[in-house]
């Protein structure tokens, strides 16, 4: 029997083959082109192939010490339930009616029930009701739940069902393949495995390129860079790689949680052939479990375990391979933080002590009769020594403490008693580098500033890294070079590197000085005359723009070169030099629809994107345009380039039509109330005046027109498709406006503004000024305020019903959350699920409203 069964795998492994083989060749890839006619056919068989596919890993990926069986008997019905662990041909022989249905099987008396003939509740169920692969993809079952099988049989006796999916043990997979990372990942390259491996805080692993990947910090940003790379696109989409890549994960996936740990030291060479980066050699994988155990690779692990080195992930659990128990390392790791909260304890101490000197200092400074003294000392007291420790910086004196110098196999040694490692002792550096990384060693909250070419820095570890001899520091003067060298303030807690001179400045600093309006915005509201020739000029100078040639002249030279790639490609400027607040140095917008796109029914997946427009660079790098940059990282990935003969710098979209339509509202409302051109022209210079970060032009833009709204001098998104009478297009699933009622016949519905443009800005700024940024969602759609906590706190159903387009869209697995929990919440008119000024921070709100306080007290005065 052993033989029929050797025979039967060899058979099946064979046809898996050959299936596989088929699929990734020519054959697999004319699927891309099949008619549409057969598309449902093929879609429903592999469907189907997919669901087998995923029940036969989970019966493969199972453990033998966790299975539950059940059986159930012909002759009584009686169920039999076998334990994990236990035998099941001694388990069912002890079951009064086995001898008699043994007897029957073996002369063919009873009749074997086939596998599809037994009522499999959970299977079945979710194979009847689903032709998708959403039933295998969300099935929760426990591992041991009990199900009915069929009766045992000599062809079926080791033939069981399991529901559970294959994966990575949760705090593996957490570290190494966190689920935000991958999924955004995959949008792109489409690999069904995980194709980046993060190995550590600092490094992370391409399977596909292959190539590593180190930084100061792994983020996604970094990762999502690497994946749209055209080295990594090109990986994806070559079947040796992604062959190799499976059988690296299949090999994991069946190993123990610690063994799988041991993943962050290999990488993929070839199909079960790994290279260990730690000991430098090729493994096979069936031999990986031997060379995890062989001296070379467990020393090197046990010293990053010892040494509590953040290399890499999961060393305390890759240890539990080599006979270190949970319970030791949890011991150890209670000791470690004992005395780390001990010495935590010693240092808010005098950190304490520390901050009633340096408050006390700054008291002083605010309180004109007395003098801020500044305690300034060499950093090194003996600059001439030889001994590294005596060379550490005045700042790391008391976590010098815990270095000792020791001699260790005839070799003298600095041991960090902290940290349990050693440090070479005649290098000072490596001295300073390990008290600034090391998370146990305390660090002082100290600014470094160079004098000798005005750079600063916020850390140890950065200051470490500035380059001391640059030039500024090589065209120092001789006799300057020698007098400097690097200062501490420990009242302001300032490294200082420089001479008596840089001491002098850095002695008059300490003085408060109260910050008002800016000088640029006083110069734009000089006088109430000024302010309205200034916002008419403005005016002229933005219609001058949507008027100029060049624009248009830009355009078509986009279009025409664009055709040689897309043939049949149509470009739609837009942005604030179509809309009428933009000047002739405005940026031109450009969305380019290369066939289908301007209602975001094709080409937008994150990867086509990318596609398009790598596609157009190659034809612009052929042409009459320069300084071309991708930003593909971008919410809506865009190309910049910059059109030489008409000197425009334009950026260009492939996504869909929506900011073309963002540009006809704002348009639509200069038109419909012409104050309101001047109102957003006057704001966006003032804003530039003073910069507000992550508050951009367009945002600016829509303040002004929610405060119109508000005041009854425009009208709500919503009312503007209420009176006009049409089918107003859908983009992406957000619904515009479809402006066909004249516009004399809106302006019946409005009022309409003739006060001097000085008495709209001041009604602006005291709206502003205090408005309760915490507490509301500024939303042009409806033309009120909607409260943060109806998108945060409530559930869909609780928002207005005109965003039942978000509502519909939250639906979707990969749908975009308005990010309400941000400083200051601006809703898009239309993509209700875009808060304009997400990114902007906290200072910026505090700075804005200041600034709105400021300049509303100006512009009283000039009444």
């Amino acid at each position: 029997m052993e033989q029929q069964n050797s025979e039967k795998f060899d058979l099946i492994l064979s046809k898996i083959r050959e299936f596989t083989d088929l699929l990734n060749s020519q054959y697999g890839l004319a699927l891309l082109h099949c008619p549409e006619s057969d598309r449902e056919s093929f879609t429903s068989t592999l469907l189907s192939l997919e669901k087998s596919v995923h029940r036969t890993l989970k019966y493969l990926g199972t453990s033998l010490s966790t299975r539950k069986y059940h059986f159930s008997c012909g002759v009584c019905n009686e169920n039999i339930l076998i334990q994990p662990g236990k035998d099941i041909w001694t388990s069912l022989q002890d079951h009064e009616h086995f001898e008699e249905m043994y007897s029957k099987l073996l002369s063919d008396e009873l009749e074997i029930v086939p596998e599809n003939a037994t009522s499999m509740p959970n299977q079945s169920e979710s194979e009847s009701t689903s032709n998708t692969d959403s039933g295998i993809e969300h099935q929760e079952n426990e591992q041991t739940k009990i199900q009915n099988y069929p009766p045992t049989t000599p062809e079926n006796a080791n033939v069981f069902r399991f529901n559970f999916t294959l994966r990575y043990n949760d705090e593996v997979e957490n570290k190494l393949y966190p689920s935000n990372m991958m999924q955004s990942i995959r949008k792109y390259d489409k690999v069904q495995d995980f194709s980046i491996m993060r190995a550590g805080n600092t490094r992370a692993v391409c399977f596909l390129c292959p190539c590593e990947m180190n930084s100061k910090r792994v983020t996604k940003v970094s990762l999502m860079n690497h994946a749209m790379g055209q080295r990594h696109m090109n990986s994806a989409t070559t079947p040796t790689v992604i062959e190799n890549l499976r059988c690296f994960h299949d090999f994991w996936l069946r190993q123990e949680p610690p063994v799988q740990a041991h993943q962050v030291y290999f990488r993929c060479f070839e199909c079960k052939v790994f290279r260990c980066t730690l000991c430098y050699v090729l493994v096979n994988c069936e031999d990986v479990l031997v060379h995890l155990k062989k001296n070379s690779h467990k020393n090197r692990v046990l010293d990053f375990y010892h040494q509590r080195s953040n290399t890499f992930f999961l060393v305390n659990l890759q240890v539990q391979v080599y006979g270190v128990t949970k319970e030791e390392i949890e011991v150890r790791e209670s000791e470690i933080r004992a005395n780390e909260e001990e010495r935590i304890k010693e240092k808010q101490a005098k950190k304490n002590l520390d901050s009633e000197t340096v408050d006390e200092a700054k008291n002083m400074s605010k309180n004109p009769t007395q003098e801020l003294v500044h305690n300034i000392i060499k950093s090194v007291e003996n600059s001439g020594s030889s001994d590294p420790l005596k060379l550490l910086p005045n700042r790391m004196k008391e976590e010098a403490k815990c270095l000792k110098r020791v001699t260790k196999n005839k070799v003298t040694v600095i041991e960090c008693q902290l940290c349990k490692c050693d440090i070479p002792d005649n290098k000072v550096l490596l001295l300073k580098k390990h008290i600034a990384t090391s998370p146990l060693h305390q660090k002082k909250n100290y600014k470094y500033f160079c004098e000798i070419c005005s750079s600063r820095a916020n850390s140890e570890e950065l200051w470490m890294r500035h380059d001391f001899g640059a030039n500024r520091h090589v065209k120092m003067a001789e006799s300057r070079k020698n007098r400097v060298t690097e200062y501490e303030c420990t009242t302001c807690q300032t490294v200082i590197f420089g001479d008596e001179l840089s001491l002098t400045r850095h002695l008059s600093v300490g003085k408060d000085r109260k910050k008002g309006l800016p000088d640029p915005v006083k110069t734009l509201f000089t006088s109430k005359q000024q302010i309205e020739e200034q916002a008419i000029a403005l005016a002229n100078e933005a219609e001058g723009v949507i008027n100029n040639s060049l624009t248009r002249d830009c355009c078509e030279k986009l279009e025409t070169d664009l055709k040689l790639a897309f043939e049949h490609c149509k470009v739609y400027p837009f942005g604030s030099r179509i809309s009428g607040i933009g000047n002739d140095k405005s940026d031109l917008d450009v969305f380019v629809d290369v066939g289908g796109a301007y209602y975001g029914k094709t080409n937008q997946d994150p990867f086509e994107q990318v596609r398009l427009i790598r596609a157009a660079v190659k034809v612009f790098k052929q042409t009459e345009y320069n300084h071309i940059g991708q930003v593909l990282t971008a919410r809506t990935p865009i190309l910049r380039l910059h059109h030489k003969s008409t000197n425009l710098d334009c950026d260009l979209s492939f996504k869909h039509g929506l900011s073309v339509e963002n540009t006809k509202f704002l348009r639509f409302c200069i038109q419909l109330q012409p104050v309101s051109q001047q109102l957003m022209l006057l704001v966006k210079k003032w804003t530039t005046s003073i910069y507000f970060e992550n508050v951009t032009t367009y945002s600016s833009a829509i303040l002004c027109i929610f405060y119109l709204q508000v005041n009854g001098y425009l009208l709500s998104v919503e009312k503007l498709r209420e009176i006009n009478k049409a089918e107003h297009p859908t983009i992406a699933g957000w619904r515009t406006i479809n402006y066909t009622l004249p516009i004399d016949e809106v302006k019946k519905h409005i009022k309409l503004y003739n006060k001097p443009i000085l008495e709209l800005l001041i009604d602006f700024f005291k709206y502003y000024s205090k408005f309760d940024f915490n507490s509301f969602v500024i939303c042009p759609l409806l033309a009120q305020l909607v409260k943060r906590s109806v998108f945060s706190e409530g559930s869909p159903q609780d928002l207005p019903k005109e965003m039942d387009a978000y509502v519909t869209q939250l639906a979707y697995e990969d749908a975009e959350i308005f990010r309400s929990n941000s400083y200051m919440c601006i809703q898009d008119p239309f993509d209700l699920s875009h808060n304009l000024t997400k990114a902007a921070q906290q200072g910026t709100i505090i700075k804005f409203q200041k600034m709105c306080k400021h300049t509303l007290e100006h512009l009283k005065n000039l009444q």
